[in-house]
């Protein structure tokens, strides 16, 4: 980017605590010849207490993650949204939330990029949540256009409409032609999508907004409960609509 390059590792941290000594000493020496880079991913260790949120107050490999980051001068990239990436989806007091998923990034990485945070979504589907890194200020950007999803083409009423328009008698010119049995099948699909929209009733906007709401107020363990109660709902209105 602008006459520069930089580098980014993707890492999926070890689960297994006995495993993270040599995989911290491992990316000591693979980074050492690289100055500016990026390391994103579920780290699964964490180095703050202030990222853990229910369970022992016990965090294992604290000081080994600690030492790797001053060797190598690596800093956090900073994040907005919920803290917790990660929960482990029981009720009550067995309840553990951590914020498991982030980025590090060399000096002269963050030097090129000042502005980079990283954007934590709120868990929906999985035990985690997904993370967006983001190198420049969001820009305001017009409303969507609407946009055909692969999934809908394994309907068959999808296929109908598609073979249906395809077959319709249009004398004119086949730049015409095409084009008009286009502007049907977008009409058409676009109709149908709205219908099936309110027939599943999932308003995937609001209950992303809820969760994001929730998520992003989370102090206490109680706080931590509703939203579990809440991603748990999500999970089973989503349900409803895969079954269909």
């Amino acid at each position: 980017m602008n006459g520069k390059q930089w580098h980014c590792l993707f890492l999926y941290g070890a689960s297994q605590y006995h495993l993270r000594a040599n995989q911290w000493w491992d990316l000591s020496t693979l980074l050492q010849s690289y100055t500016n880079y990026l390391i994103i991913g579920d780290i699964n260790q964490l180095d703050l207490y202030s990222d853990k949120l229910g369970g022992s107050a016990l965090i294992r490999g604290w000081e080994v993650i600690l030492e790797w980051k001053l060797n190598l001068h690596v800093l956090d990239v900073p994040f907005t949204g919920p803290r917790y990436t990660w929960t482990n989806n029981r009720a009550n007091d067995n309840l553990i939330m951590e914020r498991l998923d982030r980025a590090y990034a060399s000096p002269a990485w963050l030097s090129d990029h000042p502005d980079s945070i990283i954007k934590n979504m709120p868990i929906t589907i999985s035990d985690h949540a997904p993370i967006l890194l983001q190198t420049e200020p969001t820009q305001i950007s017009g409303k969507r256009p609407y946009q055909i999803k692969s999934w809908s083409l394994r309907f068959q009423e999808v296929t109908y409409m598609v073979t249906n328009i395809w077959e319709l008698h249009i004398v004119e010119s086949s730049a015409y032609v095409l084009s008009r049995r286009l502007a049907l099948l977008r009409n058409r699909l676009k109709a149908w999508s709205l219908d099936r929209k309110l027939f599943w009733g999932i308003n995937w906007k609001k209950l992303l907004e809820r969760l994001q709401h929730y998520a992003g107020n989370i102090d206490t363990l109680q706080d931590g409960v509703l939203f579990t109660q809440q991603h748990h709902s999500l999970c089973q209105e989503t349900q409803v609509a895969y079954d269909y």
